[in-house]
């Protein structure tokens, strides 16, 4: 389809035709030899057999094929009644253009051009004048040759800008869901890390403002030491939502480098963290994994953090982790007693959300399921990591 400024510049199709029908009418009274070898004929008469031709040249925009053989027969036929065949070729020659302005098939053009000017040529060899039509021959062949050519440029060229412009336009949507795909998962990514910088230090907040609330009245040592940690979660808070958003802001200075990021190697760290929360973690993390090199690394570290963080909230107080290599895989468990859960505790699976697109963005795997055991029901996190390289 042309583009709307194309059509806005093209010329309208009534004035187009009446520009291509005035030659073919006119054409008619242009003296030829078959006028001058027989009785010239009635001035009227050739000129309404050339507006007839000239007012059926609009039908060619539809019946481009079959208004050409009629146009042809018509300026074949013309010697045998004494009328100029010059204007009635042209008529020829427009539908003749039309037809391969819209017809892919060159066979087909061919055909037509061949067809047409054989027709014609053979009408002026058989009823030309005496030895000198050589001319009026050569005539046909060159006017529906020129007319074949451009009608196969102006579709090329057409078909030509038609392709560039679908390019365009398909580079245009390539771009615009580019960038959609970009911001979703910039959007995701932020999520995540805003899931795994506050949320975790909140939620130990939560819980631990509960308890420190009910150890008040009785144990006021206690319940002093749990606002300490809390008011230590809430500054490590404020300190990452600090950093984070100087980081989408990118505020972030020459002097000011970012927050180093946590990884397997902090894996002690973080699982004295939710000790001192009062969870009891039992661990097994293995000799010499320390670092695992590659998006393993981080990810692993990711993996961890949720799966206490889950057992904080929704467990019994417990927690048991444990690491497992084979060859190239990291086999990483964290498990807990699912226990009664507070109230106040918050809600959602945005966390295990997170665990599962981070490990699936590195071709590792997720399982996450409950299990019914004799001291009552244990929530498993299960995963599997992709290493770099095989460790024994």
């Amino acid at each position: 389809m042309p583009s709307d400024a194309a059509a806005r510049t093209r010329a309208p199709e009534w004035l187009v035709d009446i520009l291509l029908g005035l030659p073919v009418a006119l054409g008619a009274l242009a003296p030829t030899p078959f006028t001058e070898a027989s009785s010239a004929p009635e001035f009227w008469a050739t000129l309404a057999v050339g507006i007839a031709v000239a007012a059926t040249l609009p039908l060619a925009r539809r019946f481009p094929r079959t208004m050409l053989t009629v146009t042809t027969l018509i300026a074949a036929s013309a010697p045998l009644w004494s009328t100029a065949t010059l204007g009635l070729v042209l008529a020829s020659a427009v539908c003749l253009y039309r037809l391969a302005a819209v017809t892919a098939d060159r066979r087909v053009i061919v055909i037509a051009f061949a067809s047409s000017a054989a027709l014609l040529v053979t009408s002026v060899a058989l009823f030309g004048p005496g030895d000198h039509y050589l001319a009026w021959m050569l005539q046909p062949v060159a006017v529906l040759g020129g007319a074949a050519a451009l009608g196969e440029a102006t579709r090329s060229r057409r078909a030509y800008i038609d392709a560039i412009t679908e390019r365009a336009e398909r580079a245009e949507r390539t771009r615009e869901l580019e960038a959609e795909r970009r911001v979703t998962e910039e959007r995701l990514r932020i999520a995540r890390d805003l899931h795994d910088t506050a949320g975790h230090q909140m939620a130990a907040i939560n819980l631990n403002a509960g308890v420190a609330k009910n150890a008040l009245p009785d144990d006021p040592e206690r319940a002093t030491m749990l606002l300490t940690g809390i008011q230590q979660s809430a500054r490590t808070v404020l300190d990452e939502i600090g950093a984070l958003l100087r980081l989408l802001r990118g505020a972030t200075g020459d002097d000011e480098a970012l927050a180093p990021v946590a990884t397997w190697a902090h894996a002690p760290l973080v699982i004295e963290e939710f000790r001192s929360t009062g969870l009891d973690v039992t661990a097994d993390l293995g000799d010499g994994l320390g670092d695992l090199g590659g998006a393993a690394d981080v990810v692993a570290y990711k993996v961890l953090q949720e799966g206490l963080a889950n057992a904080l909230k929704h467990g019994d107080g417990q927690a048991l982790v444990a690491t497992e290599v084979h060859g190239r895989q990291l086999m990483l468990r964290v498990e807990n007693l699912v226990g009664p859960v507070p109230a106040s505790a918050p809600t959602g699976r945005y966390g295990l959300i997170g665990v599962r697109e981070r490990v699936e963005s590195i071709g590792g795997f997720v399982h996450a399921r409950r299990e019914g055991r004799r001291d009552g029901t244990a929530f498993v996190l299960e995963v599997g990591l992709p290493l770099t390289t095989e460790r024994s």
